[in-house]
Order: C-alpha cells, then structure tokens, then sequence
C-alpha cells in the first residue's frame, strides 16, 4: 500500500520511485528484526544499499520509521537517521540530515506534512509539529510547534 502511495506522490520521478519502492521492500523483508533474515531479504537489502545508498546518496535506512507518502526532490545526499521517525506527507529535499547530535543520542520525531528545504538539519531529541516548515540551510535543534517556520543557523521561529 505505502509503495503505491509513494509512487504517486512522487510521479515523474522514476529513480526517486525506485529508491522509495526499494526502502519500503527492504523494510517489509526485514521485519521482524528479531530474526535473521533470509536469501530473499538478503538479497534485497542488499539491492537497496548498493543502489539507493551507495550510487544514488540517499541515506534511508530500511528499518527507519517513515509513514506514507514520503516526497523526496532530487535525494542527493539526504541523511536520516535509522532512529528517526517520519510521519505522513513529509517533503524532502537534497542536503536535508535528520540524525542524533552524538553517536548513540535520540533522534528527531518528525510530524505529519512537515517540508525540509534543501540543505537542512534537524538534530537531537526533538519534535517537529504537523504542518510545520524548515527553511534552507536551517539548523534546527528545539521543538517545533505544529504549523511552526524554521529558518536561520541557529534556526528560529518566524
């Protein structure tokens, strides 16, 4: 269900269909985490690295929490922590680092409908609220309240 979703949000972009049908298959054969995986989800895990991770710089790891509809502009070196969750209806762009602020520490929760200009980073345990925007090179650190605009480094309410 959430490929199909995936896929028409992000229509004419064949290798971003590509990447996000990959990452929700990786997910689906991998689960649960508790068991070893099999040949097939060994084989698609590692389909998804080589091609998503490594040729296409886009950092989303299959065990990363992501709701559906995930919209992703260009992908080039998107970073998201495996530790991150993403609600539904989230707009990435290039650049953009969702991750913890040291090896081991939280990561952030991301709302519903939540847009990340290009080149933005969103670090640490912190919430962003629904609806809210982060702007281009942000470097956002605090909570955001829903329908909240980030900009600046460090970020700021608007």
């Amino acid at each position: 269900m959430s490929i199909l979703v995936d896929w028409k949000v992000n229509a004419g972009d064949r290798r971003i269909q590509m990447a996000l049908t990959l990452f929700r298959l990786a997910g689906s054969v991998r689960r649960p985490t508790s068991r070893c995986p099999g040949p097939v989800a060994r084989l698609v895990s590692a389909l998804y690295t080589f091609l998503v991770e490594w040729m296409w710089g886009i950092e989303l790891p299959w065990a990363t929490t992501v709701g559906p509809r995930l919209r992703i502009f260009h992908g080039t070196g998107l970073v998201v922590n495996a530790d991150a969750r993403l609600g539904a209806d989230v707009v990435l762009r290039q650049g953009v680092c969702i991750g913890s602020r040291h090896d081991g520490g939280p990561s952030p929760v991301i709302g519903d409908g939540v847009a990340f200009g290009a080149a933005s980073l969103v670090l640490g345990g912190i919430r962003l609220g629904d609806s809210s925007a982060i702007g281009a090179g942000a470097v956002v650190l605090v909570d955001v309240p829903d329908h909240g605009r980030m900009v600046g480094n460090p970020a700021r309410l608007l």
